[in-house]
């Protein structure tokens, strides 16, 4: 029987795995777990600080598999921010928690989309 290759398991874009209700329900926290376990990296999109609390867990999966993480900036206009992303992060807490991955050595970095109206 062949093995089966890995690879990576994308988490984000249509809906933020670090939306508000994980910090409650940690589903996001719990299915990073099984990564290494089954041999899997990870590829994440989100607009949340919370990631950071995930740090550990992705160290862990970093060992061995790919980690890419991706922060998604929407504005420097912290006023504007407020009115379109009301329980998002700020962004000033976003590149905080850039910092903190890439010191953690997760690779991390910005998505940032420009929407022409």
């Amino acid at each position: 029987m062949r093995k089966r290759k890995k690879g990576i398991c994308a988490i984000g874009g249509m809906s933020d795995p670090y939306n508000p209700l994980e910090k409650k329900l940690e589903l996001t926290r719990n299915a990073l777990k099984l990564f290494p376990k089954y041999g899997y990296g990870t590829s994440i999109i989100t607009k949340s600080n919370l990631i950071v609390r995930d740090i550990e867990l992705l160290k862990a999966i970093n060992k061995h598999y790919s980690v890419l993480v991706n922060i998604t900036i929407t504005t420097a206009d912290l006023k504007l921010q407020k009115i379109i992303e009301l329980l998002s992060s700020t962004t000033i807490e976003r590149f905080e928690a850039l910092k903190l991955l890439n010191e953690a050595g997760i690779k991390a970095g910005i998505t940032f989309m420009l929407t022409l109206i």
